[in-house]
């Protein structure tokens, strides 16, 4: 018997984990004096009633014709005193044909899973026991039914909030009375408004899923068929005043999800291009057939804040002229960075904008391919349209993590993908040599499976969202971290999230990546009680601070992509990890001498080994095909400025590892008292004399936060 809490165990996990283990029995979940039960077998959903899923069943069996009144009363009557399900009870009845009552059942099911993803707190129970089939031997996808239930709560939850209260009362408008060619669902919304009933009486009482009346809703108003008067009760709720941040994130959401749900490539394309008529006050809607523009459309906002749309006539330009989007083009990747001097935009005539920009391909049909260059005058440190509209577009174009390395903000002088910096093995290394060590690992995993998998999902442009659900509520724990994760103070958006789902939307790819991978690397520390565990905690724990350091040192550096110095700072010390499981004795005289002889680690190692972790943190990321970018920050993370000077990765790692060991729970004197090397490297990434104190006055607050991902 499985048992627990709500507030613990979402119901999007909980129904995904009934599932995936092709569990048979009875779901029960008690909230006061509510309840509903999911029947299951082998993994499937047979069966799901609750009060109010049965109250719509039967009035919508009633609006089929297919009960007198007093049929309907005494199926009410039989409900209430016996408890059985409803299809049971119609089952055992003689006189309602069952056969034609079986489709609205599929309603009463989805009706009690969106009830419970509604639920943010109950006590649910699971006893596993023999569920006899039902009357229509149909059974459904609880993975899909509840892929669904969190969008559309999801969408239910910004509904309320839009309005303000479900309490108001519907009112139909002169519009609303000469409607035609509506749906049942409208319908019955403005039969219902005509007799003024508020919007939770239409949406409990509707034939109805709860989810299609507030669509129903939502359409009468849009077409203003309804209007939203106050309740004559004496404190009416007063509609929520958005900000600007929620509105924006609202829009992301809505824009994400028409995505998800469009047809085929065309819808999602259009839905882009609506989300940048929303938000943007400049893009560009390209056309290139065999390497030539063909076309070229610019949307411009005027002084009044119209959005103006107009062709270009100059289109003498070729794509090979500009490698940014040559590469984008021919590798069918997104760029998104900082605004560059681009021949393409300079051939149309087109000024170099500030701030970001992104270039997006949107599709390719034969020979023409269809490319958007969107440019945002913001260049701060927050979420903003283009960062949304990073996060919309990988549900169309899926980054590659290994194609395309990518490095700080990018400019014209730089590649579109710079070559991962080769390994040099021609000679024969001694048998102690950083390469021996290396090459003998056998401890470590190639690389971790979760890891593995979610970057090659990641770098799918075919893959989707529930691929990836899938395979990450393949752990437990790692399911409990991603949602704990969402809701913290760093990702948090004012709104609870519930469900895998919803947090792997909310932390979008980037974010999403950097966690499981930091999240999987911890099984390659030791943690046992030993001397060997003892020390691989003290290294997980600079790990994790380092990585949070040096993502908040790329946030104020305005480094493109702070996730990926995360990545790289839980990763910089990966070399002591194979020293450690490989020659645990070295690496106790590694300390000792560190400790007696007041000298860095890597020090104490060249003297003991011949080399340092650096070097066996190299070419251990190379074994796994690491990117490049991420190899150079593990070699050089002691030495940045020694690394590509072009590079800035590197020299955030190294700013991020002296904070961690100056203000985080693993110091190492040594380090930490050369402040010299910590001013070049500032000095390296243009942070001036007020960002440097602000890093140090916030860094010890920021590394709190370990605990999130640990």
């Amino acid at each position: 018997m499985l048992k627990g809490d709500l507030t613990k165990f979402s119901p999007g996990d909980l129904l995904s984990f009934l599932g995936h283990m092709n569990q048979e029995g009875v779901l029960t979940v008690h909230r006061g004096d509510e309840g509903l039960n999911i029947g299951f077998s082998n993994g499937s959903i047979v069966s799901a009633y609750s009060e109010q899923a049965d109250s719509k069943v039967l009035h919508s069996i009633q609006g089929l014709g297919l009960l007198s009144l007093e049929q309907l009363s005494g199926l009410k009557r039989a409900r209430r005193e016996t408890g059985l399900p409803l299809q049971q009870i119609i089952a055992d009845s003689d006189t309602i044909d069952l056969q034609a009552t079986l489709p609205t059942f599929e309603t009463g099911i989805r009706e009690v899973i969106f009830q419970l993803f509604l639920w943010d707190k109950g006590e649910f129970q699971f006893n596993e026991l023999t569920v006899e089939p039902s009357a229509s031997d149909k059974v459904y996808d609880g993975t899909g039914m509840t892929m669904d239930a969190a969008r559309q709560v999801d969408e239910f939850r910004e509904f309320l909030r839009n309005i303000g209260s479900e309490e108001l009362i519907l009112k139909l408008t002169q519009a609303g009375q000469q409607a035609q060619n509506c749906t049942p669902e409208t319908r019955f919304v403005l039969d219902h408004a005509l007799g003024g009933h508020s919007v939770r009486q239409v949406m409990k009482d509707g034939p109805f899923t709860t989810f299609k009346l507030m669509e129903a809703v939502q359409e009468s108003l849009d077409h203003q068929w309804v209007s939203l008067q106050a309740n004559k009760s004496p404190e009416p709720a007063a509609v929520v005043d958005l900000s600007p941040d929620e509105k924006l994130f609202l829009s992301y959401k809505r824009s994400t999800l028409k995505v998800l749900q469009a047809a085929d490539k065309q819808g999602q394309v259009a839905e882009i291009l609506s989300y940048c008529r929303d938000h943007f006050n400049y893009f560009l809607l390209l056309t290139f057939k065999q390497d030539k523009a063909a076309r070229c459309r610019r949307f411009q906002r005027d002084e009044k804040g119209q959005l103006q749309g107009s062709e270009l006539a100059n289109l003498e330009v070729h794509l090979g002229s500009d490698p940014t989007f040559q590469c984008v083009s021919g590798s069918q990747s997104s760029f998104f960075g900082k605004s560059f001097a681009s021949p393409v935009l300079q051939g149309l005539g087109e000024p170099t904008p500030t701030g970001d920009c992104a270039i997006i391909p949107l599709m390719a049909q034969g020979e023409e391919n269809f490319l958007l260059f969107v440019s945002s005058d913001q260049e701060d440190l927050m979420p903003g349209p283009l960062h949304y509209l990073e996060m919309i577009n990988w549900h169309i174009n899926t980054p590659s993590s290994y194609d395309h390395p990518s490095s700080e903000k990018k400019t014209a002088a730089d590649e579109p993908a710079p070559p991962e910096p080769s390994v040099d093995t021609t000679e024969a290394a001694p048998a102690s040599s950083a390469d021996a060590l290396v090459a003998a690992v056998n401890e470590l995993p190639p690389m971790p499976h979760v890891v593995s998998k979610v970057m090659e999902l990641l770098s799918d442009t075919d893959s989707k969202m529930s691929d990836i659900v899938e395979v990450l509520s393949s752990d437990p724990t790692l399911v409990a971290r991603m949602i704990r994760v969402s809701n913290s103070a760093l990702y948090g958006r004012g709104q609870e999230t519930t469900s895998l789902t919803q947090a792997v939307v909310r932390l979008g790819n980037k974010t999403l990546s950097s966690l499981v991978m930091a999240a999987s690397m911890k099984s390659l520390f030791p943690l046992d009680k030993t001397n060997i565990g003892v020390w691989g905690q003290s290294l997980w724990q600079h790990s994790l601070e380092c990585g949070l350091a040096a993502r908040r040192v790329a946030q104020i550096s305005g480094y493109s992509d702070p996730e990926e110095a995360f990545v790289a700072g839980v990763l910089h010390d990966i070399g002591k990890v194979v020293i450690l499981l490989n020659k645990p004795d070295e690496f106790r005289l590694i300390l000792k001498r560190q400790a007696s002889a007041k000298e860095s680690f890597a020090v104490a190692e060249q003297a003991i080994l011949g080399f340092d972790h650096t070097d066996v943190g190299e070419l251990l990321l190379a074994k796994w095909q690491m990117p490049g970018n991420l190899q150079a920050c593990v070699k050089h993370h002691h030495s940045p400025l020694e690394s590509n000077q072009e590079n800035l990765l590197p020299s955030i790692i190294a700013a991020g590892n002296f904070l961690s060991h100056t203000y985080g729970s693993q110091p190492e004197s040594a380090l930490a008292e050369n402040s010299s090397d910590f001013e070049k490297i500032c000095t390296h990434l243009n942070l001036g004399p007020d960002r440097i104190q602000m890093l140090k006055d916030e860094i010890g607050t920021y590394l709190e936060q370990s605990g999130l991902v640990d």
